[in-house]
């Protein structure tokens, strides 16, 4: 990994970023209650990234950005309680709808693959099922509450109306869509602190957490969704993202160590190590959905790009 740029324009902790769906456009989140949006005139391969916008509609820290696959809309999720559906004109955002009914803070947000769905969850335990409408009128089709505790993460499949979340009571719980119903699949206990991260590999979910693993699941032949393989000694403290890269066979995971590792897709052993990446915890870390980058965020305020590279030759060349 070679760090292209180094981005400081947020005056908080950075929580997550994500990556438009054309992958020109880098949105940010933080502490300071707002969101950024980045793009580099000469290409995401440039060094020469710059804020073109700052969206600042949340009255508390924004904890979690998701972009609908369309990459027309942005979702921010608050501790402030609320979501903001932002819509994009050119390089510019203006907020078109706000969404209210948790009753604390709201941990995480994600569309499905379609953008009909949007999932967000929080403190208060639960998970709400927004479906959308191209005219903003969104409707609360369900509200999910099997977890015990405070809901960090949720995760549409990337081809299914198929949502795990994960928890602060260590587990995970895959819901599904049936004529319009949602409904509780099963719960998948294995982690032994807070779950911090999920991510889809196909049929495959990754899971990171408190307890300094990384587990694979996967669905088996009984139609259940069972542990395949757990992976330890990749950080010292807690594992707070885990990402896979669309374009190479490896997978990047972060952590309150500071530091970033790059994992085979198919072994998961250890390629990379990138100790002291950041000054301080690393919260989040996302790959380009077409090139050979990965974007990354901490507690220090700063966002990098990073070119992942094989040998002495940079994948892209």
């Amino acid at each position: 990994m070679r760090r292209l740029s180094n981005l400081s324009s947020h005056t908080e902790r950075v929580w997550q970023a994500d990556w438009s769906p054309s992958g020109d456009l880098l949105a940010t989140c933080s502490g300071d209650k707002t969101v950024k949006i980045w793009r580099s005139a000469d290409g995401p391969l440039s060094a020469s990234w710059e804020c073109c916008d700052t969206l600042d509609s949340h009255t508390k820290s924004v904890r979690s950005i998701a972009w609908s696959h369309s990459g027309e809309l942005l979702a921010s999720a608050s501790f402030d309680g609320t979501v903001v559906i932002w819509q994009k004109h050119h390089h510019k955002f203006e907020p078109m709808l706000t969404l209210e009914g948790h009753e604390s803070e709201v941990k995480c947000v994600s569309w499905n693959f379609d953008d009909k769905f949007l999932a967000t969850c929080g403190r208060d335990k639960t998970v709400w099922v927004w479906e959308t409408d191209i005219d903003f009128e969104y409707e609360t089709v369900a509200v999910l509450s099997r977890h015990t505790q405070d809901i960090k993460f949720v995760s549409f499949h990337s081809s299914k109306n198929l949502l795990a979340s994960g928890s602060y009571d260590n587990t995970i719980i895959l819901w599904g869509e049936q004529d319009g119903d949602w409904q509780f699949l099963t719960q998948l206990i294995s982690h032994e602190g807070t779950v911090w991260s999920l991510k889809w590999l196909d049929d495959a979910l990754l899971s990171v957490s408190d307890d300094l693993t990384l587990k694979v699941w996967d669905k088996e032949g009984d139609g259940n969704y069972h542990l395949q393989r757990t992976v330890s000694g990749i950080h010292t403290r807690s594992i707070y993202f885990c990402d896979a890269s669309p374009v190479l066979p490896v997978i990047a995971t972060c952590a309150g160590d500071d530091s970033i590792m790059i994992l085979g897709k198919e072994d998961y052993q250890p390629i990379e190590t990138v100790r002291s990446s950041h000054l301080t915890d690393v919260n989040c870390v996302k790959f380009h959905p077409n090139l050979p980058l990965l974007a990354s965020v901490s507690d220090d305020k700063t966002i990098s790009i990073w070119a992942l590279e094989l040998g002495q030759h940079i994948v892209n060349e």
